[in-house]
């Protein structure tokens, strides 16, 4: 009886979650309002990975700097080596000489690559910001729309009150001239027009 009962409960809390989750994707502000928070985390971990991809490219051109330093003083040093006709200099200039040819060589392969993902992570990056902005401007729509729905419909209920009786009546007519003693916005525009 008692996994009966649970069964039951579990049943009942799963139905109940689904018509909250249900109500809350029926709400438009709600909905974006979670995609717009989801989508200005995953810009910051793009701004973050991009700050990343500079300092690499950066680092890939001291090396590459390095490099054809390294293969200029090898060239130089391999010239010298010639001229004094040292055979062991000779071979080994000759083949730091290949390896910083092959090493620049491949930096700079390196390097025009880097900077090509920079850029189109750069592009990228900045159509995510365009899009955030695009729905903040989608955001603040719908709040006014919103906004303006609720108003709405709050002085239906004040200008055509559903009343049953005599007294619910004299009731709206009385909370209704309270009501009406606050100044609305349009009221004290025309005001100021007089001033």
């Amino acid at each position: 009886m008692k996994a009966l009962w649970n069964r039951l409960k579990y049943t009942v809390q799963s139905d109940l979650h689904e018509w909250l989750d249900q109500k809350e994707e029926e709400n438009p502000v709600k909905t974006l309002n979670m995609y717009l928070e989801q989508a200005e985390e995953k810009t910051e971990v793009v701004a973050g990975l991009l700050r990343r991809q500079s300092r690499l490219v950066k680092q890939l051109e001291d090396e590459l700097e390095q490099a054809e330093l390294m293969l200029g003083k090898r060239t130089l040093q391999l010239e010298k080596a010639l001229e004094l006709q040292e055979e062991e200099l000779i071979l080994f200039a000759e083949a730091e000489k290949t390896q910083f040819e092959n090493r620049t060589a491949q930096l700079v392969q390196v390097v025009e690559e880097a900077k090509k993902e920079h850029a189109h992570l750069e592009r990228q990056y900045a159509t995510m910001q365009h899009k955030i902005e695009d729905m903040r401007l989608r955001q603040m729509q719908l709040m006014s729309r919103e906004n303006s729905i609720r108003a709405e419909r709050n002085m239906e209920e004040l200008l055509h009150p559903k009343v049953e009786t005599v007294d619910q009546l004299t009731e709206v007519l009385t909370d209704g001239h309270q009501q009406r003693k606050q100044v609305t916005d349009l009221e004290e525009r025309l005001e100021a027009l007089l001033k």
